[in-house]
């Protein structure tokens, strides 16, 4: 028969069976303690295990925090020092190596990016973070109305307007020359 028993930690098998599954304590050394018999116990045997401290939890830093829907080129960085990274996602795509600090990526079509990171320091020892960012739907297709419908050759003072509540606009034309500021709802053009 066996008989172990443990000093910091917990066992999580059966305590009368050859080989044992145990949880560590926070820190320090674990001890396991195994007594063997057959017809007449044998003297128990100790062996401490020292416990390696794990690494801090991960902060992963996205770029930009918040996302647009389907976005391309985002970014998010782990601590530096880690002796391994390991990256996951859901609702997008890793579009860089899995395996570094950082990690560029697409983001899906609505709700939140996850974004999960384990690092690992060098003893082997893990700690993981995950971060959800939030995916902001895409505006429609601008409506720009143009003032007058048609213009003539050379005509100057001509306007256009974009639709009302944009956060930003940017205007760029064609066969012409905007004379007006191109960051505004509107905008005049010769």
């Amino acid at each position: 028969t066996y008989a172990w028993s443990i000093v910091n930690g917990t066992i999580t098998s059966a305590n009368n069976i050859q080989t044992i599954t145990y949880t560590a304590g926070a820190s320090g050394t674990v001890d396991l303690t195994l007594t063997v018999s057959t017809t007449c116990p044998s003297a128990p045997n100790t062996i401490n295990v020292p416990i390696n401290a794990s690494p801090t939890t991960p902060t992963i830093t996205p770029t930009p925090a918040q996302v647009c829907a389907n976005s391309t080129g985002n970014t998010a960085s782990g601590p530096a020092g880690a002796t391994t990274y390991a990256w996951s996602i859901v609702n997008g795509t890793i579009t860089s190596a899995t395996n570094g600090q950082n990690i560029t990526y697409t983001a899906g079509a609505s709700g939140t990016v996850d974004l999960t990171l384990v690092v690992t320091n060098a003893a082997g020892c893990p700690a993981s973070n995950t971060v959800n960012v939030t995916i902001n739907a895409n505006p429609s297709t601008p409506t720009i109305t143009p003032t007058p419908a048609q213009v003539c050759a050379n005509s100057t003072g001509n306007t256009a307007a974009g639709p009302a509540g944009a956060t930003t606009y940017a205007w760029s034309i064609v066969n012409g020359t905007i004379t007006s500021a191109t960051n505004g709802q509107n905008i005049t053009y010769t």
